[in-house]
């Protein structure tokens, strides 16, 4: 690796931080992120999983899985322990009828939970961490506000926002973490801000949304909706996928797809260039079959995925990318 400009870092180290993945972006940039741990078997039971499609992290590092078949929601630690379940098959607060898409607030720790069943529930459904019902809504219908077969939900790094992928109208809506009506966008087409099977949604510090598309691929918007970019088309190749699913995101702005018909996990840089992959079919550590969710936790440092044909999840580490105080000393060290 290339010694950063001595002017650089001394510059940063003045200014009381400098974040590690600067220093070791380019070394690490093609390096896969390494396979920590796995947890979850086929069942109902505690820690058990059916058709696992979601998880999210909350702002402590526990982690909610979206155990779809088994109709509730899952809480562990970072290590894969067991804490809760809350929910069951029903109508009505706290129970769920066709749950498809989870995800917590990174400040004050709230879960929505997004339904795709229009005769069991409204379709947004808030609980505080420990699985408590808070708020509710959302009724089946085009309009604003309503739903048709919602398919993920997302929560903006201030907490202040929530962003549901409202599929069967093939749009995006925003609302404010009590659920009033921000703002839509989106419609049925083949270009460019048309969507049409969407599946993951993820938003930036900055504020941009990205959405996957099973048909599009990955398209990038800004927080008022309009297009921006749009990557990761459909194919085999690296940078291409053939069915992406969840969308995550690190502190540095890098975006996690999960390319689930081929089995694997991309990597792309803040300006939606390719950086590496990981995964193949199999069952066996760092492997996937049909992957669906995935999250990053709140460092960076860590990546969970839904391994949904395994019922398990999966935990990956690539490293603190997080901001943290260096010394000068120990920068002297590193670039003699």
């Amino acid at each position: 690796m290339d010694p950063l400009p001595y002017r650089s870092i001394k510059t940063a180290v003045a200014a009381g931080f400098f974040t590690v993945a600067a220093l070791v972006a380019q070394a690490s940039s093609a390096m896969p992120p390494a396979f920590v741990l796995k947890w979850g078997t086929t069942g109902s039971g505690p820690g058990q999983f059916r058709d696992p499609l979601g998880v999210a992290v909350g702002p402590s590092g526990c982690v909610y899985v979206l155990d779809h078949a088994n109709d509730r929601i899952e809480k562990f630690n970072s290590q894969g322990v067991f804490s809760l379940a809350w929910g069951s098959h029903g109508s009505g607060p706290g129970f769920f009828g066709f749950i498809y898409g989870v995800a917590a607030d990174p400040i004050g720790g709230f879960v929505y939970v997004v339904d795709k069943n229009p005769f069991a529930n409204t379709y947004v459904q808030k609980f505080d961490s420990n699985g408590n019902f808070v708020s509710a809504w959302g009724t089946y219908g085009p309009n604003t506000g309503e739903f048709a077969y919602p398919n993920t939900i997302a929560v903006d790094p201030t907490g202040h926002f929530v962003y549901v992928a409202d599929d069967g109208n093939h749009r995006i809506q925003k609302f404010d973490s009590d659920g009033n009506f921000v703002r839509a966008w989106g419609q049925l087409g083949p270009g460019d801000g048309d969507l049409q099977s969407t599946f993951g949604i993820a938003v930036a510090p900055n504020g941009d949304v990205y959405v996957s598309d099973q048909n599009l691929g990955i398209q990038k918007f800004d927080d008022q909706g309009r297009f921006l970019h749009r990557w990761c088309l459909p194919g085999p190749s690296d940078g291409q996928c053939m069915a992406p699913y969840g969308v995550a995101l690190d502190p540095l702005g890098n975006a996690y797809v999960v390319d689930s018909n081929s089995h694997r996990v991309q990597k792309f840089d803040s300006s939606d260039g390719f950086l590496l992959k990981w995964g193949t079919d199999g069952v066996g550590d760092g492997q996937f079959h049909y992957p669906a969710g995935i999250a990053v936790d709140p460092s960076g440092a860590f990546i969970y995925v839904a391994d949904h044909a395994n019922n398990r999840i999966e935990k990956f580490e690539q490293g603190t990318v997080a901001s943290v105080p260096l010394s000068w000393t120990l920068l002297k060290g590193m670039y003699r």
